[in-house]
């Protein structure tokens, strides 16, 4: 096959370790940035047809990755309509139009935010009913996606997570573990509920159903199961760091401006059956965040990796 590739949204969690999982299997691959300036990587402004266009006419790609993002989540998407749609409808739209001209297999992110939460964990065939701005558009995205390129390859994740130092919005987690280093004191639902997705671990799979020439939608997640809550818990004890500044609450309780799917996550058994590539379980994937942590600041935690 033809390993090219380009990756938008490079500098985000999902893309940074796509971007670096290719390259470490050999391939040709271009990382783009938009707002988050990083290393190695290349200036696109993906709302901007023309220039797309003009990329992908010159760069040839034979797989495009849209890992593009959003800083500021969900709530920011139920108070900003207008930007959650520029991001996560008008991109892949944009994407889809120039993988169609130059022929182009197209990869894209999804999330199990499609669902009310009200039955997971979920199959991918199971009906979507989508109850926040977030929801509604990434659903409508897949379908965007599903109805212009047949052979795409949509991923739908939840939960994820790792260390990445140069993120402009850290990932539920590692904001978790900054405010109890610094002493500060979190609420965490314990009825929100999903699969913790280590990023490289979904960039590794990732790549193996692209390498498979794989299609359709598949659910690409950790196989553990759990709260928000006991995640954050176990992650301290993971850290050895104090489990007393964590304090379960309600969703309600939180007030958050977007509503969650509580009951959600995934059933993995269509990809299990895919690929031979393990899935981690949150033991593994915290160790391996914490290892990664303590390389870039050794003097930060009072226990070695892998300690616990």
């Amino acid at each position: 096959m033809d390993k090219t590739a380009v990756v938008i949204g490079a500098s985000g969690l999902i893309g940074k370790y796509c971007y670096k999982v290719l390259g470490s299997r050999g391939w040709q691959v271009i990382g783009t940035f938009n707002a988050n300036s990083q290393d190695n990587l290349v200036y696109l402004d993906a709302l901007n047809l023309q220039s797309v266009r003009k990329f992908i006419e010159e760069n040839k790609p034979s797989w495009v990755i849209n890992c593009a993002s959003l800083p500021g989540g969900v709530d920011l998407c139920e108070l900003d309509p207008e930007l959650a749609f520029k991001n996560h409808l008008k991109i892949p739209e944009i994407l889809i139009n120039a993988c169609k001209s130059f022929s182009c297999h197209f990869v894209h992110f999804s999330t199990d935010y499609i669902f009310d939460g009200n039955s997971g964990p979920y199959k991918e065939d199971d009906l979507i009913n989508p109850i926040s701005v977030y929801g509604k558009i990434k659903a409508k995205a897949e379908q965007l996606v599903n109805d212009n390129i047949s052979d795409a390859l949509i991923i739908r994740t939840t939960f994820v997570y790792d260390y990445d130092p140069k993120s402009r919005s850290k990932n539920f987690i590692q904001a978790i573990i900054e405010k109890i280093i610094n002493k500060i004191s979190v609420n965490v639902p314990t009825d929100q509920i999903g699969n913790p997705t280590l990023s490289r671990n979904l960039a590794e799979v990732t790549i193996d159903l692209i390498e498979n020439e794989a299609k359709g939608i598949f659910n690409v997640a950790g196989v553990d199961r759990l709260s928000k809550y006991k995640w954050a818990i176990r992650a301290a004890e993971i850290f050895g760091l104090d489990k007393g500044f964590i304090k379960g609450v309600t969703t309600p309780e939180l007030k958050q401006v977007a509503r969650r799917p509580l009951s959600a996550g995934f059933e993995l058994n269509k990809i299990q059956n895919t690929v031979q590539r393990r899935l981690y379980g949150i033991d593994e994937g915290l160790k391996l965040m914490k290892a990664d942590w303590i390389k870039d600041s050794p003097d930060l935690f009072s226990y070695e990796v892998n300690n616990k």
